[in-house]
């Protein structure tokens, strides 16, 4: 869950790459592009993002904005 009060210039990577989250491997991340070409969804948003995750560093600052979901079956916590 990305924190609500993160202010990203422009749209934040893992919103704009379907499938991709936290969770995926780095491969995963490296074979985005070819998926979304293969969809003919490789957008100019979608270039962006992936070049903010597809680099270990700067993957781990886009991932410092995002709260691991650590509740039971993906549950809010009882809220």
């Amino acid at each position: 869950m990305k924190d609500p009060l993160t202010a990203w210039d422009g749209e934040f990577p893992y919103d704009v790459l379907a499938g991709i989250s936290p969770e995926s491997s780095h491969a995963e991340v490296q074979d985005a592009p070819f998926k979304l070409m293969r969809e003919n969804r490789f957008t100019r948003d979608a270039q962006v993002a992936w070049e903010e995750l597809r680099h270990v560093e700067r993957r781990l600052f886009v991932d410092l904005f995002v709260y691991p979901n650590t509740a039971p079956n993906g549950g809010d916590h009882g809220r």
